[in-house]
């Protein structure tokens, strides 16, 4: 059976390895300038078209997939002025891959069905790293039967492929992840703020909190690459947790449920977002290390 054509727009830091996953795949790959022309001169070389502009992209793939910074962009990319979908033919897919509210997914969706396109709601998780394995988490929403059809491009990208189910609901669950580690990261930077203010080295706390009922996976796989190493120089930035603790609480007022704890991680990474917007989230540690008068990151010997 012949691979679907595939057009990738948005190659930053986790389009751009996705993109060429892709092609090591097989896929006839086809890549639309968001913001890097350079990125995708570098995936031509490797086989990748470079479309003009987003229509003439969409002209020349079966599936389309977006993985830009929010809502305005999706929209912008797939129904703007020469966006993907004015080329695209009826029965093509869209796959969002980026970080939105579940009620503008679902807006876009509709207007795609109007053009006969259907849509994927499917937001990733893992960041750079994953994204260069091949290994990301991906929550999938939209029509079980269109997800079947990108069943196989899905698991080039994601090593943990879910269907969550309508349109809408994989976005959703990426807010919740979203929600839970912006405050198991602030709850981390505080018990080791804590900790190294009344005199024990952070590497000793984590080393017991792994051990303990405190154990979590920012603390053992994250953090490591961060606040112990001093680089917040990759990973997720914090405006883009700012942007999508924005759309949790947004979604939340909607649907009545109170958050207590992510109102003040929303506040949190704001107030983070307006001091150090493109470092890694977890560099709000250097708030606390600024008030506590010393690095929270171990000493050298």
């Amino acid at each position: 059976m012949q691979k679907p054509r595939i057009g990738l727009i948005g190659l930053g830091a986790m389009g751009a390895p996705m993109a060429a996953n892709l092609l090591q795949a097989g896929y006839q790959l086809t890549v639309g300038v968001h913001q890097r022309r350079e990125a995708a001169e570098q995936l031509a070389q490797h086989g990748a078209t470079i479309a003009e502009n987003y229509q003439a992209l969409g002209a020349n793939s079966d599936i389309v997939i977006t993985m830009v910074p929010d809502a305005p962009q999706v929209e912008a990319a797939l129904l703007g002025t020469n966006g993907a979908a004015l080329g695209m033919a009826a029965g093509s897919i869209c796959i969002d891959m980026s970080t939105i509210a579940p009620t503008a997914s679902r807006a876009i969706a509709a207007k795609l069905a109007e053009r006969h396109i259907a849509m994927l709601d499917a937001p990733v998780s893992g960041g750079p790293a994953r994204a260069k394995t091949g290994d990301l988490a991906i929550m999938v929403g939209g029509e079980p039967s269109t997800f079947e059809r990108c069943q196989a491009v899905l698991a080039v990208l994601g090593g943990a492929v879910s269907y969550i189910g309508v349109s809408g609901s994989g976005s959703v669950v990426k807010l919740c992840n979203n929600l839970a580690i912006s405050i198991i990261a602030m709850a981390n930077i505080e018990a080791l703020a804590f900790g190294v203010a009344n005199g024990v080295e952070a590497e000793t706390i984590r080393n017991v909190l792994l051990n303990a009922t405190a154990s979590n996976y920012l603390l053992e796989r994250w953090l490591p690459e961060t606040i112990f190493s001093g680089d917040y120089n990759k990973g997720f930035a914090a405006e883009l947790l700012a942007k999508d603790l924005n759309a949790v609480m947004d979604t939340a007022r909607a649907s009545g449920v109170p958050l207590w704890a992510g109102g003040l991680a929303q506040q949190m990474w704001v107030a983070q977002k307006a001091l150090d917007p493109r470092s890694d989230y977890t560099a709000l540690a250097q708030r606390y290390e600024a008030i506590i008068g010393r690095p929270i990151k171990p000493t050298s010997d």
